[in-house]
């Protein structure tokens, strides 16, 4: 689940931690928005910069939402409760993974429902979580 080791700087800008989270902006925002103690730095130009405790602590919710299935609440009280991170998974080389996707359809009439789903679901919490916090405003 995590795909990138963070780089060994004192802050990371908000475009940078949305590059290595692989989140968009506004969640990034909400996921911070929703984390009590988290004293974000701002720039000469106003924008936000992060700590890399607090990178990691976004990787660590981004793997328990979509690797765990777990919501955004359970995310962040496994992150904050310093749950480890799941272990990085290898990068496949481009023939070796088109090779396993042939297989797994050759085996499964449906493969792509169902390698998805977790992520699917982990998308669809998060569209809700930003849904509930707008209504809620």
């Amino acid at each position: 689940m995590v795909s990138e080791r963070i780089p060994d700087k004192l802050f990371f800008k908000e475009a940078e931690v949305v590059k290595l989270i692989k989140v968009s902006s506004r969640v990034l925002q909400l996921w911070a928005s929703r984390i009590p103690d988290l004293s974000v730095q701002t720039d000469a130009k106003g924008g936000s910069l992060y700590k890399k405790e607090e990178v990691l602590l976004f990787q660590r919710v981004k793997a328990a939402i979509q690797g765990e299935g777990k919501s955004l609440e359970e995310a962040l009280k496994s992150a904050l409760s310093g749950d480890p991170l799941p272990p990085a998974e290898e990068p496949e080389s481009e023939p070796e993974r088109r090779e396993e996707e042939r297989e797994a359809r050759a085996g499964s009439p449906s493969p792509a429902p169902v390698q998805r789903g977790g992520e699917l679901i982990g998308e669809v919490r998060e569209e809700l979580e930003k849904l509930l916090t707008y209504l809620r405003k």
